[in-house]
């Protein structure tokens, strides 16, 4: 689990919420860098401004990713020598996790519905909603794997483990939306065959030409009947995510001498105000962790 500030040490000279947020809820070990946030009118804050291609995505950092530090001395550092208004964690063997980013924006609740539905559901882990409408699950990396790259699955998921990182929580986008934690949990291991999906696909080209972003694991056209996942671990996952839906309609319905006194409704994890966005991201997580391997919902 995350951290308390104080704990494993404080990011001394950081008065930035952002990374102190991050920092406080993230697990032992991840290494954290800067990364250029976006303003109200989702401009980027590095010097290419509204020509940025990746507003709000990259890091401030010369190296990158490869500047990231688990040393709360020297995150401290990364962000009073190259200040950033968004945190991003390097992913991979590096800090332990592999994230699987899921966009439905191109296809990814598709992708990800039927790659469950073929290999069986995702564990109830840590999860959180992407800036863009989108999830990020967060697992642990499997044990005695040298090699996990990173790479597109499918249409819309990504797999994020070595040589990549992702935005965290409570980081800004550039639609106007923020990244949140929607499940605090421990990380689950990561599925077999989802380490095994990129490791077998992976070409290497000759001549050190890049691998293509598009994704060479296609997706069987029919999904074949298997063993249905197991209810108890599916149920585990849609009543979290419930608990917290309700946490949230429970605090936003209250006014505002009452949200003022309150704890949030348990909505404090998040690191800002809840907002429709994030409503709408836990009920389509919710939805997907009732989907049975046939793509009907269960009762």
């Amino acid at each position: 689990m995350g951290h308390p500030l104080g704990h494993h040490g404080r990011l001394r000279g950081v008065v930035n919420r952002t990374p102190l947020a991050a920092w406080a809820t993230c697990e032992a070990g991840w290494q954290l860098y800067p990364v250029y946030a976006v303003d109200d009118e989702g401009t980027c804050a590095c010097p290419k401004g509204q020509a940025c291609p990746h507003p709000g995505k990259h890091p401030t950092t010369p190296r990158g990713f490869n500047d990231a530090s688990s040393d709360p001395e020297r995150i401290a550092e990364l962000f009073t020598r190259w200040p950033g208004g968004n945190v991003g964690l390097k992913t991979g063997r590096a800090s332990g996790t592999i994230i699987i980013d899921v966009d439905p924006r191109h296809g990814g609740m598709e992708t990800l519905g039927r790659l469950q539905a073929e290999h069986g559901y995702l564990p109830p882990t840590r999860m959180h909603a992407t800036g863009g409408g989108g999830f990020h699950y967060a697992l642990r990396y499997p044990e005695g794997m040298v090699e996990v790259p990173s790479r597109a699955i499918g249409p819309g998921v990504e797999v994020k483990a070595n040589g990549a990182g992702v935005v965290m929580p409570p980081s800004n986008h550039a639609s106007g939306g923020r990244y949140a934690l929607l499940l605090r949990a421990p990380l689950a291991p990561l599925p077999p065959c989802v380490a095994e999906i990129p490791r077998r696909e992976l070409r290497v080209l000759a001549g050190g030409a890049e691998p293509p972003t598009e994704s060479r694991f296609k997706l069987p056209e029919r999904i074949y009947e298997t063993a249905s996942p197991s209810a108890a671990s599916r149920d585990v996952l849609g009543n979290r995510l419930g608990r917290r839906l309700g946490s949230l309609v429970r605090w936003s319905c209250m006014d505002g001498s009452r949200q003022a006194r309150a704890p949030r409704g348990g909505c404090s994890s998040f690191g800002h105000l809840p907002t429709p966005r994030m409503c709408v991201a836990l009920i389509r997580a919710m939805l997907l962790s009732t989907l049975e391997p046939n793509g009907e919902r269960t009762p």
